[in-house]
């Protein structure tokens, strides 16, 4: 057991789960690895899609968390099209000035027990917003009358105007991501002070107000694009599942690497910074855990593939681009994977007397010099 994982087991611990809409997903791998590894929360505070994750949470039930997320699906729980890609999706919303929650209301029957929530020793909190005053309301379970707790988390997540304003009692409600995505002080005022904070959103973070001096604070939040926050389809849910129990199993320091994942003290600080910009740059799966034997034949795999339509003419565009100094131009996305091939054959064949050897190109082009860095070292072509 490492010792930020013995800390947690010993501190009172808030869970923290931002709004973000299908992107929940994401939380529903990070309260899979606390789970596997044995951290409880004694607090648990979320906004829209938050305070659903962290309501399967506290009833003690993670399976129920994934199970309900992998057989969402958008046309079903917002009766609309399910591609939001298509004409239609955006028709529909117009039409109906937006998706109701009604048949996310009837999820919440089938997966939450709002018996179970109150009895169970962890507090629980949500946010949602009056509307059209746009009143922050915070509200721990016991603030919330009986038969009203599952309203009020529908409530939460009520993101109009892309979903419907939700009712109770009189009062309209939108999403809780309007007041604060991200409401760790809520924790704090439970006497939390090892804070795990999960943010969808990364602009979130930014409004924190820094804790005490006692205070431990994880911020878990995803490296990688989850998709658009309606899109339930199944494959992006279990892909961003996958991406929130690495992440977590990162920042609690089990597994190494920043976007990609590698298995712990299997490499060196600056290979695992090389690593992140190659891996990136060259499009490997996110969703796996690379040893260097497996890290060296994905990165193999892939360089074969980016020299077999190496061509000539590629070369002396990125010859000329270089001898122009035309360096914004080089970073283009269509240009990355070919231009660290080309320096890592000016690797080879000048070796510190190449030209991006030279601090001046470290500072401009720092990630592609990185990850053909890490090629050349490793013998990768």
């Amino acid at each position: 057991m490492n010792s930020l994982v013995k800390e947690a087991k010993s501190a009172r611990v808030g869970l923290v789960l931002g709004g973000g809409g299908s992107r929940g997903a994401y939380e529903c791998g990070v309260i899979k690895a606390l789970d596997q590894l044995g951290i409880k929360a004694d607090v648990v505070v979320g906004t829209s899609v938050g305070s659903l994750i962290g309501a399967c949470y506290v009833q003690n039930d993670v399976e129920s968390a994934i199970e309900m997320w992998l057989q969402m699906e958008t046309d079903t729980i917002f009766e609309i099209c399910s591609d939001p890609s298509s004409i239609d999706y955006f028709r529909e919303f117009i039409r109906h000035g937006g998706a109701s929650s009604a048949p996310l209301r009837q999820e919440l029957d089938v997966y939450m027990d709002e018996e179970k929530i109150r009895k169970s020793p962890i507090g629980y909190g949500l946010v949602t917003t009056e509307f059209p005053s746009m009143n922050p309301r915070y509200l721990w379970k016991e603030d919330i009358p009986h038969g009203k707790l599952l309203d009020f988390m529908a409530a939460s997540c009520a993101a109009f105007p892309a979903i419907h304003m939700y009712q109770i009692d009189g009062i309209n409600y939108i999403d809780g991501a309007y007041a604060n995505n991200l409401p760790v002080f809520m924790a704090r005022e439970k006497g939390a002070k090892f804070i795990i904070a999960v943010e969808i959103d990364r602009k979130d973070s930014d409004k924190v107000e820094p804790g005490s001096a006692d205070e431990t604070y994880l911020l878990i939040r995803p490296q990688f694009d989850l998709g658009f926050m309606l899109n339930f389809q199944i494959e992006n849910t279990k892909r961003a599942m996958i991406l929130g129990y690495l992440d977590a199993l990162k920042a609690f320091k089990l597994l190494d690497g920043v976007k990609y994942t590698f298995k712990r003290g299997e490499f060196e600080e600056n290979e695992l910074i090389q690593l992140d910009y190659l891996c990136d740059i060259l499009g490997v799966i996110p969703t796996e855990v690379y040893d260097k034997k497996s890290i060296d034949n994905a990165l193999r795999m892939r360089t074969s593939a980016l020299r077999s339509n190496y061509t000539k003419a590629i070369e002396n565009r990125l010859s000329t681009l270089v001898s122009l100094a035309s360096f914004k131009s080089l970073r283009s996305i269509s240009l990355r994977g070919h231009l660290v091939l080309y320096i890592l054959d000016s690797f080879r064949e000048y070796g510190p007397d190449s030209i991006f050897a030279t601090k001046h190109l470290m500072r401009i082009l720092p990630g592609e010099i990185k990850a053909a860095r890490y090629l050349f070292n490793h013998g990768i072509s």
